[in-house]
């Protein structure tokens, strides 16, 4: 074995021994321990002032050619208003909507989201058996700019 060999497998080691204690650190560092106190008090001060329900909503069975519904609530727990920028979902079978006037919501409002589902939108079976859906709600809230409300369903077909 020749000093070029030598040299480079211990390099090797070095890079190895390095990457090992720089990956064991970030495994083991306590969340926010990085961030100052201020830090960590405005990060937890831009919790989301709005609260969805149901969060997690079960439609139950649906007949495939139906159409599943229900409403979602959204409250500002919070102090100031906050603005509905953007509604979306995760699958063209499903729909969110709200009253225009009802976009930017004042502290102590609740307002409603209708939601629907049409396993038959894609017309074929890949809304058929168990499935799961989320509604994305965007807002103007610093730190918290989406949240999210899911629902789940059995459809069958008859």
């Amino acid at each position: 074995m020749n000093n070029k060999n030598t040299i480079l497998i211990f390099l090797g080691a070095v890079i190895l021994v390095i990457a090992g204690a720089a990956f064991y650190n970030y495994q083991t560092a306590a969340p926010g321990a990085a961030l100052p106190a201020a830090q960590n008090n405005q990060l937890s001060a831009a919790a989301s002032s709005l609260v969805v329900e149901p969060q997690d909503y079960n439609l139950g069975t649906v007949i495939y050619g139906e159409i599943g519904k229900y409403i979602l609530q959204v409250k500002n727990t919070g102090g100031k208003p906050v603005k509905i920028l953007r509604l979306s979902t995760s699958c063209g079978c499903t729909k969110a909507v709200m009253d225009e006037k009802d976009k930017e919501i004042a502290p102590g409002q609740t307002v409603k989201i209708e939601v629907t589902f049409d396993p038959a939108v894609h017309k074929d079976d890949t809304d058929v058996g168990e499935i799961k859906r989320v509604i994305y709600i965007g807002t103007d809230e610093p730190g918290n700019p989406e949240i999210e409300a899911k629902f789940n369903a059995i459809v069958i077909k008859k």
